[in-house]
């Protein structure tokens, strides 16, 4: 919804506007200010500026994004120049509408590991400090370019401990576990797997093994040449 209704305004005032000059403005994802009135100044939490916060604060341990791909971000002060230098040019163009696209990637491109570079460097240097005026350590991210390795991190991590670690009075239901695995799942299967995969799979194979309920069956596709079809 956030895109269609930024489309039907933009109908809106190309119907509407009739002989006042219109201009519209497209900025990419904002981020906080270059130089005007302050460098970094930022009012609110926002967009990517949430991603930011979460690792400052040492609650976002990882995160989905391929850190290759170019990301296309736009200092706010750019963009508020951008938009009263474009109203003064076709201030005096009756009936005009105009579209800009106010973006960096073209230009300057910038990839993801940027972004991340800069904020692990800062909060290095600047450290947080929590409520009781303890320092918060900074730790490393992990990225995941796919959605399967991503799958895999939250089960290895996250599911498969409170499984087998259930509260105390709770029985472990690793069998419901297991039989989920067994099944045909488009997101836990991993083609062209890597060698990382390949142990991680194993990990849990020897997890399930150590509760005597059996283990996920892994197929090798050999025919494939410089990869492997991974299913459970």
């Amino acid at each position: 919804t956030y895109v269609f209704t930024k489309a039907m305004g933009e109908m809106l005032l190309g119907q509407l506007h009739g002989a006042i000059p219109v201009v519209i403005l497209r900025p990419s994802i904002i981020t906080s200010i270059l130089r005007d009135p302050l460098p970094g100044w930022m009012q609110g939490t926002r967009t990517i500026d949430t991603i930011i916060i979460g690792y400052a604060k040492q609650n976002l341990s990882c995160f989905l994004a391929d850190l290759d791909l170019t990301m296309d971000v736009i200092p706010g002060d750019m963009v508020a120049n951008a938009m009263m230098v474009a109203m003064v040019a076709h201030s005096e163009e009756q009936g005009a509408e105009v579209m800009y696209h106010a973006t960096s990637s073209l230009r300057n491109p910038a990839p993801y590991g940027v972004l991340y570079e800069s904020g692990r460097r800062h909060f290095y240097e600047n450290p947080r400090l929590s409520k009781d005026g303890q320092v918060i350590p900074t730790k490393e991210m992990h990225f995941f370019k796919t959605i399967a390795s991503f799958h895999l991190y939250m089960l290895i991590k996250y599911k498969l401990p409170l499984e087998v670690h259930p509260a105390p009075g709770e029985p472990a239901p690793l069998r419901p576990l297991l039989a989920a695995l067994r099944r045909p799942h488009p997101e836990i299967q991993v083609r062209h797997a890597s060698r990382r995969r390949l142990r991680a799979l194993r990990l849990i194979q020897r997890m399930l093994r150590r509760h005597q309920l059996g283990a996920a069956a892994i197929d090798h596709d050999q025919d494939k040449p410089g990869g492997r079809h991974v299913q459970f």
